[in-house]
């Protein structure tokens, strides 16, 4: 899974508690693993000074937990995931690219107010390249709408476990016709998931979620759903070319109901809160 959908999953999680108790998870940005490699995520918003004057770009909060804060003494009820594809054909296209910074679909988060919403974009840049640590990155999550109407995204956990463990069948299936069987054993583990009374147990990101906030059917479908995610840069899943048409066209079908499906759990799993 990409390091910015990890962290965006984990701010949305988290932020909800602490929006709701502010002494909660105290050292979430220091320990949470989607900001291993970060050494600064900051917050900012156009201002201004009054009526007359002209926006200006502002920092409004240093780090993820001052974020939370100010959006508490905002008004803010919640917050939700959410995204938009990009405008291809079907958003069709959007897996191809889903392993890039920037790429694939769009996601941000929503901050839910008791009349309008705020959307914010993360934009990630390297700024300290040769940092010993590894924290190279620098993470900007920008207010980019402003009391908008209020999507609050809520997808069926159900209907959505249901369509990625279809998927996750057909793909694994198509993977070990294609002598993939490195990929087939990931879509099968991803499958397991599904049942696995311990559904974070192994995962790269195992801090994900908040402890004892969400159900083990959300945590299963949200877990299951991230160890499904195949597609990065070169040499991943979605980058392989298939010069048999019939199998070339299986390939692409099922690469992106894959991504789609894996969107939707991740919604319908972390929106449920």
């Amino acid at each position: 899974m990409v390091g910015t959908l990890a962290q965006l999953i984990a701010m949305v999680g988290y932020g909800n508690q602490c929006i709701a108790n502010p002494r909660s998870h105290p050292e979430f940005f220091q320990q949470n693993s989607s900001f291993k490699y970060c050494h600064q995520v900051f917050f900012t918003a156009e201002k201004r000074k009054n009526i007359f004057s002209s926006s200006k770009l502002t920092t409004i909060a240093e780090n993820p937990l001052e974020w939370f804060a100010y959006l508490s003494g905002e008004g803010c009820q919640a917050l939700r995931l959410y995204y938009e594809g990009s405008g291809s054909v079907s958003n069709s296209a959007d897996h191809r690219m889903a392993g890039m910074i920037g790429g694939g679909r769009t996601w941000v988060i929503e901050t839910i107010y008791p009349k309008f919403s705020d959307l914010w974009y993360g934009g990630w840049k390297v700024t300290k390249e040769l940092a010993s640590d590894k924290r190279i990155w620098s993470v900007e999550y920008r207010k980019v709408e402003e009391e908008i109407q209020t999507r609050n995204l809520q997808l069926d956990l159900d209907k959505q476990r249901q369509l990625l463990s279809k998927t996750l069948v057909a793909i694994r299936d198509f993977a070990s016709r294609i002598c993939q069987e490195n990929y087939a054993r990931v879509f099968l583990k991803a499958l397991e998931t599904l049942d696995n009374q311990n559904p974070e147990t192994g995962f790269y990101h195992p801090d994900l979620l908040p402890e004892q906030v969400y159900s083990l059917e959300e945590r299963q479908l949200l877990f299951a759903a991230c160890r499904s995610w195949v597609f990065g840069g070169m040499g991943s899943w979605n980058d392989m070319a298939l010069d048999d048409g019939q199998l070339g066209q299986e390939y692409q079908y099922l690469s992106s109901v894959l991504y789609s499906a894996i969107n939707q759990a991740i919604i319908a799993a972390l929106n449920a809160r």
